[in-house]
């Protein structure tokens, strides 16, 4: 990107990394965080459907067990008298065996209606169940979003760029170097001039901040 002795401003890019491995893994990140997402809004959408349905759930299921016990009880109210006209010979044996199985069948059914609610009231536990759900996916799209940030990170370390103006020196760098981390490729001086001031302790005692010097340049 740059040659020796160039002239750059802050910003500029030194030199780029290949950033091949790099895009594959925010992609790859990328698809990660979407099937997350994904999940998440499927969590959602069975808890909202659980919570919309399970009042009028609840509220259908007793209003069948009422009628179930109704019918049940008026069948059993049948029974006991087709058993009593029986005894009196007014009705036949298979008469009084169709009321029998008829109440039987009532019975069964409010049994069956009985067990349907009581499946139906854990509504409770089932919202709990998928709160918990929800707060999984959710938390597995936090952590996707922290894996996709993080690589989008790594890709952006590819291309250096210079930290201040100044010029580069020292360039040892060159298309399709292999480079060890912690190498040093290139300096960069900056523009403004600095002095370096090595003196005696012996030198220091009567010298202060902000007190005027003069420099003199003997060699270039």
């Amino acid at each position: 990107k740059v040659d020796d002795n160039q002239r750059v401003k802050a910003g500029d890019v030194l030199f780029e990394l290949d950033p091949a491995d790099y895009r594959t893994h925010v992609r790859q990140a990328e698809a990660n965080l979407a099937a997350a997402e994904a999940q998440a809004q499927a969590a959602q959408a069975d808890l909202t459907i659980t919570q919309t349905s399970a009042p009028a759930a609840v509220a259908q299921s007793r209003a069948a067990l009422t009628a179930a016990h109704a019918q049940a009880e008026r069948a059993q109210a049948d029974a006991r008298r087709y058993k009593s006209l029986y005894a009196k010979d007014e009705i036949s044996q298979q008469t009084l065996d169709q009321v029998r199985t008829t109440a039987r069948a009532l019975k069964a059914q409010a049994d069956q209606a009985a067990a349907q609610l009581t499946a139906v009231q854990t509504t409770t536990e089932q919202l709990g169940a998928k709160r918990a759900q929800l707060a999984a996916a959710q938390a597995a799209v936090a952590q996707a979003q922290a894996a996709l940030d993080q690589a989008k990170l790594q890709l952006s370390y590819t291309r250096v760029a210079a930290p201040s103006d100044g010029r580069v020196t020292r360039k040892n760098l060159q298309p399709g170097s292999q480079l060890a981390a912690g190498s040093p490729v290139l300096a960069l001086v900056g523009t403004t001039p600095w002095i370096v001031a090595n003196f005696k302790e012996t030198q220091l005692r009567h010298m202060r901040i902000g007190q005027p010097v003069s420099i003199r340049i003997e060699a270039y």
